[in-house]
């Protein structure tokens, strides 16, 4: 199924946005057996560059430019529709979070079912109980996705999917969110919010040296953790500049910080092979949602 999909999204990427994505080399849907070649691109990842390249500032002013223009190619036109989008937010996270409790019925995920329940500290930082943290962020959702304009977009922009050129700053997107929007009948539908906080959770949510197991964690009594999570060369530069650069005019900090707590929240889930990790999640989704910011503390 999701071979067909990017088969469909790739074969209906319209002419003006064809130069950010691989060239298709063969496309073939026979009896209902797709095939997709794509060029094959020798740039690092983004995620590869953040975390262990060393290109210096001027070149993460060349990655930011690209960046730049690819938003502003995707989403400064007209949106081809404006509807209701709880398929990409709440209605998602809410299957998440079933997901979720279902896990915490198990030993093995005592220190996740504590916080869930409980009020937690991190870093000497206090916290509300994971559950209410979710269901917040899930009540802003249901407001907040009545009426989102849709373009073609590529939907979900983490580092991991932007190849880089690291010389010139080319880039490349490769994996694409290809829903389909049955009322047009068309591929790659997104809303750009999505996009800009799948680049915060990257970044400055440092949700890549996470899934790579760039941090430590320590547990005491009482649901008390102390944790450090890893920030690469020139991080204060990196995320100073991409705040400004990327995403000062494009979205209002509390909708990017709500938005950023739940793709933390909503991959909870997913990473159940590794409580530790979860727990990290779930402390840098809970982060983003009061003042005491927790990034500050390492």
């Amino acid at each position: 199924e999701k071979l067909m999909r990017e088969f469909k999204y790739f074969s209906s990427i319209p002419k003006e946005y064809e130069r950010y994505f691989p060239s298709l080399i063969n496309l073939s849907d026979t009896n209902n057996s797709y095939k997709l070649e794509l060029e094959y691109i020798g740039f690092p990842s983004l995620s590869e560059l953040f975390l262990f390249g060393n290109i210096g500032l001027n070149g993460w002013d060349r990655i930011y430019s690209s960046i730049n223009s690819l938003l502003d190619e995707f989403y400064k036109r007209e949106p081809v529709i404006v509807q209701k989008a709880s398929g990409l937010y709440s209605k998602k996270t809410k299957e998440r979070v079933l997901q979720l409790e279902k896990l915490l019925t198990k030993e093995r995920f005592e220190n996740l079912f504590n916080i869930y329940e409980k009020q937690f500290k991190v870093n000497g930082i206090e916290f509300p109980p994971l559950k209410k943290s979710i269901n917040k962020v899930i009540s802003y959702l249901e407001d907040f996705e009545c009426s989102r304009p849709f373009h073609f977009g590529h939907g979900d922009l983490c580092f991991n999917n932007i190849l880089i050129d690291p010389i010139f700053a080319n880039l490349k997107l490769i994996d694409p969110r290809a829903d389909y929007n049955k009322d047009l009948m068309v591929y790659g539908l997104i809303d750009m919010k999505y996009d800009l906080a799948k680049l915060n959770h990257s970044l400055i949510g440092l949700y890549d040296s996470i899934v790579n197991n760039l941090f430590s964690l320590n547990s005491k009594s009482n649901n008390e953790f102390q944790i450090k999570i890893y920030q690469p060369l020139n991080y204060k530069y990196i995320s100073t500049e991409f705040s400004k650069r990327i995403i000062h005019e494009r979205i209002p900090n509390e909708t990017l910080n709500f938005l950023t707590a739940n793709l933390f929240f909503s991959m909870l889930p997913l990473h159940s092979e590794d409580v530790e990790r979860m727990l990290i999640l779930s402390f840098a989704g809970s982060s983003f949602l009061q003042k005491d910011n927790l990034y500050g503390s390492f």
